[in-house]
């Protein structure tokens, strides 16, 4: 049996604002949004936001479209750290996500173009695609308009 996985896109609601809020506390350490901030960007409309479920599929529909993705991972699958760490994704086929990690502490041996195009597992990247005890994702998708 074919089963589809339906993927809600919708524009981000009051209802939002703490699942907001907590990604932005876990994932910066500075230059945080406010819960103000994030009323603003919902109420007033000057800008889009967008909240989603996110998986393989959606995120190859979004580089199709011409998308510039930022991933928040958890780096335990990597270097059995439990820090948040912000990558690039750039590629998905069938097998592996193509990454640009621009981490040069934890990684040191690597030369910054051996941290372009890193192959991952799909089985790996969806351990890592979702951090803390709650699992929160973070799919930021940048497109000029």
């Amino acid at each position: 049996m074919d089963v589809q996985q339906v993927i809600e896109i919708r524009e981000a609601t009051s209802q939002d604002l703490s699942a907001l809020l907590v990604i932005e506390l876990q994932c910066f350490h500075s230059d945080r949004l406010s819960q103000r901030s994030f009323r603003r960007f919902i109420s007033e409309k000057r800008s889009d936001l967008f909240v989603l479920e996110s998986d393989l599929s959606l995120i190859s529909k979004l580089l199709k479209d011409g998308y510039i993705l930022l991933a928040l991972i958890s780096t335990w699958q990597f270097d059995r750290s439990k820090a948040p760490h912000w990558i690039v994704i750039c590629a998905v086929d069938a097998d592996f996500v193509y990454i640009n990690d621009p981490d040069v502490e934890d990684i040191p041996w690597l030369s910054p173009t051996e941290r372009h195009y890193i192959p991952v597992s799909h089985h790996i990247f969806n351990k890592a695609f979702a951090y803390g005890k709650k699992r929160l994702k973070a799919l930021l998708a940048i497109k000029k308009v």
